[in-house]
């Protein structure tokens, strides 16, 4: 199976996304400090992990993440196909 160029390219894009929100995350919280972080999941934990949701919401919330993350490569995938275009023999 060959994997086309749009496709790798999305992937990449998606991977460059991630990373940046990433170290965005990272540079807010290391701004803000060790206390105000852990306070935040101080509030993180109390409020979800102590009285977790139902495991039915949960499941219903991440497929809809895998649908929505599904459906965001594929549509990079088709705009870099269009501006790879077909390649030529």
């Amino acid at each position: 199976m060959r994997i086309s160029s749009a496709k790798v390219a999305a992937a990449i894009c998606m991977g460059l996304l991630l990373s940046l929100y990433v170290h965005y995350d990272y540079t807010r919280w290391g701004a803000l400090g060790l206390n105000a972080f852990l306070l935040h999941e101080t509030d993180r934990f109390n409020q979800y992990m102590t009285n977790p949701r139902p495991t039915i919401f949960i499941t219903l919330c991440y497929v809809a993440v895998a649908l929505i993350g599904a459906v965001l490569y594929e549509a990079i995938a088709v705009v870099f196909s269009k501006v790879f275009g077909p390649k030529s023999a």
